[in-house]
């Protein structure tokens, strides 16, 4: 595995860390919990910078990292947008508009990915746009809380930088959705496969010479033991055998 993928696991491993902190930070209002959430979110976001300029300078792009890195940027914001919509800062309905359109891209790749093509979509530049802007404002927010945990003025601002963040992701999916409408017109791959005719492969015989053979010499036994079952008795064996039991 190299650099950008290892990378992009960490990313993946820091979001049940952060999760923890951003619980005891909406359970206690405590400022070490939110400067340790907007740490540890800080770093798994560059983490995502990296990995992804990395992977494009040394030529290490694979389908593994275009398939997990927006899977790891989604488990991340994803986290963080829960527990911010428990503090009644992140707006349900932008969290339905974000939500809805993550599960609507991953289910696009799905179902690129299954074609006959095989094909892997990549983030473009609005989706990473998108990734940005909500990194930003989790950090801001958390770090911010870290100072001011209780500032009204900071959680009508990150509401604000939320809305602009729920256009911003809108709008992307839109994007991948008109880029990939050709998908939606192709037939689906067959469910099930034609089993492989039996081939004869060097110095074996046939299956259907195997199987007259075996039934031809089971025929051959079957008969020879109805004619030595017919036959009559012989020798004194015989007489012995056919002699009435006294009692």
């Amino acid at each position: 595995m190299n650099l950008p993928n290892k990378l992009t696991l960490s990313r993946i491993v820091l979001v049940p860390v952060f999760a923890v902190f951003a619980a005891l930070a909406a359970g206690s209002h405590g400022k070490i919990w939110y400067l340790l959430a907007a740490v540890v979110f800080g770093a798994a976001s560059l983490t995502d910078m990296f990995d992804g300029k990395i992977a494009r300078k040394y030529g290490l792009v694979t389908n593994f990292g275009k398939f997990a890195d927006p899977l790891a940027d989604k488990m991340l914001t994803t986290a963080a947008f829960l527990y911010m919509q428990q503090e009644g800062v992140c707006d349900p309905f932008v969290l339905i508009i974000i939500l809805a359109r993550e599960f609507a891209v991953s289910g696009l790749r799905m179902l690129a990915a299954g074609s006959e093509e095989k094909i892997v979509i990549p983030a473009n530049i609005w989706g990473k746009l998108k990734t940005a802007g909500m990194m930003v404002t989790i950090t801001l927010f958390y770090l911010g809380c870290s100072i001011w945990p209780e500032s009204a003025a900071l959680r009508s601002i990150t509401g604000i930088l939320y809305w602009l963040c729920a256009a911003v992701t809108l709008f992307s999916g839109i994007t991948y959705f008109t880029a990939s409408k050709s998908l939606f017109g192709k037939k689906s791959c067959p469910s099930t496969k034609r089993i492989p005719e039996l081939r004869q492969r060097p110095g074996h015989a046939p299956a259907a010479a195997v199987f007259s053979t075996l039934s031809g010499s089971f025929q051959s036994f079957h008969g020879r033991s109805r004619e030595a079952a017919s036959r009559p008795l012989r020798g004194r064996g015989s007489a012995a055998l056919l002699r009435p039991v006294s009692t």
